[in-house]
């Protein structure tokens, strides 16, 4: 996009980054790579870092672990802004002094090893998102660099993308050309990503720094969340075998390993930052690793199926995401088509597995809600899930192999009519809500 415009929108917009999610803000701790020194990973250990006024502004990290992020320091530094807390993790920036700025990011609250496989356990979470970093060393841009690591403590400290705005900042405004474009940026981002993180030697390179963080999370598996999901669609339609080989057919093909990348997991619009010059820099790889890639790309299919800024994207807007993210990314396969819509629709089924598909048949599933921070109106759980039938039908379009999960996608969304009434899935984003044209 042109970076005088986007300027503009930067000084005329409030971002729902809040400036600290879209600022790179991933800290957690100081690692070493094997066979590297502590000092030649990390800005260094020793100093004492001055945050006697971050511990009354930081809830839930205690002195002992601010006192830690001093040791990886090798210069003194200040507590420039307390960033919040996103849930799990408590984020600030502080200043060097060389005149740096550097995000930590660390838990919440203690955390102790479960020995979970679990992807998305807490402690999972830390390593799957510093050794994903670690590999990808900046990727040219494309992500924060991670600068140090306390594998003990679990902070970490990273490289301050600044106060920037994020795709979700785009979605909730009111250009729709702008939205667009942005999208637009953002899945190119990704498609850089994937090209750069698909070489063998980068996927062995992962592997092995993760393993030596703790045993690999277990993959994505449509069978196995059918199964757990199972029970609760059953008392809307049935599974039929048919719909049971689709589901292990989406499993064979999330198993190729051509198609195989470093993917964040969760490229939510707001887990990215844009420059004054348009480019995208990813961010939050909580759930990074190795997986297909087209997990990623299938979020303009399935549309932001993790994400709280979930809306339904126009066609047009879908299409010019999914070609800007082909043309980044380059892949020479014939079989794309095919492989986006397994991975479309296994988010699909995820959200009919999640906390959404409990809520919509739960007493208040029609609540939706406004978030005032953000000035955003999030849908009701039901039109989330309307959403993800639809666009699940739509996913799988003619292939023949997954033909029976459109058949189940109908079924579940004419027995959710009789149950609900006549009920729409979720409505566009701000900037295309009166965009019919798009």
């Amino acid at each position: 996009m042109d970076g005088a415009r986007y300027r503009r929108w930067c000084a005329g917009h409030r971002s729902t980054s809040r400036e600290h999610w879209s600022g790179g803000l991933h800290v957690a701790k100081a690692m070493t790579t094997p066979g590297r020194s502590r000092a030649s990973g990390s800005l260094g250990s020793g100093a004492v870092v001055r945050l006697a006024a971050a511990k009354k502004c930081i809830v839930g990290a205690t002195s002992e672990m601010l006192e830690d992020v001093g040791r990886l320091l090798t210069q003194s530094a200040t507590l420039e802004r307390y960033l919040g807390r996103k849930g799990r993790a408590v984020v600030a920036r502080l200043a060097l002094g060389d005149t740096r700025t550097v995000i930590v990011k660390g838990p919440a609250r203690p955390i102790t090893d479960d020995g979970s496989s679990d992807a998305w356990s807490a402690v999972n979470r830390f390593r799957n998102e510093v050794s994903a970093l670690q590999t990808l060393d900046g990727a040219g841009g494309l992500v924060p660099k991670l600068i140090a690591v306390d594998l003990e403590r679990m902070w970490m400290v990273l490289e301050d993308l600044g106060g920037t705005k994020s795709l979700a900042d785009a979605l909730l405004g009111s250009d729709p050309e702008l939205a667009t474009t942005t999208l637009s940026a953002w899945a190119s981002a990704l498609g850089q990503l994937h090209r750069a993180s698909s070489k063998p030697t980068v996927m062995a390179q992962w592997e092995s720094q993760r393993a030596v963080l703790g045993p690999l999370p277990e993959p994505e598996s449509a069978v196995g969340v059918l199964e757990v999901a199972r029970p609760r669609l059953e008392q809307v339609s049935a599974i039929t075998p048919g719909v049971e080989a689709a589901v292990a057919e989406v499993d064979r093909r999330l198993s190729d390993r051509r198609w195989w990348s470093m993917t964040p997991r969760d490229p939510c619009p707001d887990n990215c930052a844009i420059r004054l010059d348009g480019s995208v820099v990813l961010f939050d790889f909580e759930g990074g690793g190795i997986r297909h890639s087209l997990l990623d790309a299938a979020y303009l299919v399935t549309t932001f199926p993790t994400c709280w800024c979930t809306g339904n994207l126009p066609p047009a807007v879908r299409s010019a995401g999914l070609a800007a993210y082909r043309a980044a990314a380059g892949w020479s396969f014939d079989d794309f088509d095919q492989h986006l819509a397994a991975a479309a629709a296994f988010h699909g089924l995820w959200v009919l597995n999640s906390f959404r598909m409990t809520d919509a048949l739960g007493d208040r599933g029609n609540a939706g809600w406004h978030w005032s921070e953000v000035g955003f109106d999030v849908p009701s759980a039901r039109e989330v899930v309307v959403l993800a039938v639809d666009d699940l039908e739509r996913a799988v379009g003619d292939d023949a192999e997954l033909s029976a999960l459109g058949s189940f996608a109908r079924s579940l969304r004419g027995n959710l009519t009789k149950r609900w009434g006549a009920w729409d899935c979720a409505p566009p984003h701000p900037a295309f809500s009166a965009a019919e044209s798009l």
